[in-house]
């Protein structure tokens, strides 16, 4: 698959200004990027080529990633690493260069430079990992609240967990049911099987079990910082509890 822009000029509109702007992915000081992480520069307006020299990363060593750089969107361009995986827990810096140009010769003036960290483990990392639509202008810097539930509640024996914002990387490793062993959440059991599902939002999420539960028995819900939001936000707090509301609860 190939993205490519076509620039149709409308008569008596004004040309851009002011350069363009740079979106950096992961944001900078980010913590736990996954370690396959596809690092991305995305654009508020549609720039000429960019190529490795123009957006690249290296290690804390100043050992550059060797990597692939093409056009994944409208204004978001990726770079690939040639070893897929990075190193784990090590911190890189990225580099989008300066003098990348717009259709009106209007051109960025200085390079933008951030760094992430990668996450200790491959199956801990977090991150956004969809591609912005069109050209959209710079993230705040200063991003909203963190994703956090919401309510725990069931119909019948499924049961539904609500995020205060549309979250990703649900599934059944960071949203588990689990059987207590003893009162309370501290002793648990090995994770319920059964299956997850989203409302089209995906703010809320539906658990239904392989089997109907134990009607005696007490569950608890944990749901992990694997959690995140459209931005990249793990959930807060990092890893929760969350009473099972039946009869006989934690």
């Amino acid at each position: 698959m190939e993205v490519r822009n076509w620039i149709i000029r409308v008569a008596g509109a004004s040309p851009p200004r002011t350069p363009p702007r740079v979106t950096p992915y992961p944001a900078p000081g980010a913590h736990g990027v996954f370690q396959d992480v596809v690092v991305k520069a995305t654009f508020s307006e549609p720039v000429r080529g960019v190529d490795e020299p123009d957006l690249h990363a290296g290690g804390l060593r100043g050992n550059r990633v060797l990597a692939a750089v093409d056009q994944i969107g409208g204004g978001t361009w990726g770079l690939f690493p040639d070893r897929i995986f990075l190193k784990a827990g090590e911190t890189y810096t990225a580099r989008v260069a300066a003098g990348l140009c717009g259709a009106e010769g209007n051109c960025t003036p200085r390079e933008v430079v951030w760094s992430f960290k990668t996450a200790p483990s491959r199956d801990e990392g977090h991150g956004d990992t969809s591609v912005a639509f069109g050209f959209p202008g710079p993230s705040p810097d200063h991003p909203g609240s963190p994703p956090a539930v919401s309510s725990v509640r069931t119909e019948g024996d499924a049961v539904v967990v609500s995020f205060s914002e549309p979250t990703m990387n649900v599934n059944t490793t960071t949203l588990a049911l689990r059987r207590t062993t003893a009162a309370g959440c501290g002793r648990r059991g090995p994770p319920v099987a059964g299956s997850l599902r989203s409302n089209p939002e995906g703010d809320v999420w539906t658990f239904v079990p392989m089997a109907p539960l134990d009607p005696v028995a007490t569950y608890c819900v944990t749901v992990s910082a694997g959690v995140y939001d459209l931005q990249g936000q793990a959930l807060s707090p990092a890893v929760r509890d969350h009473p099972f509301p039946r009869p006989n609860r934690c």
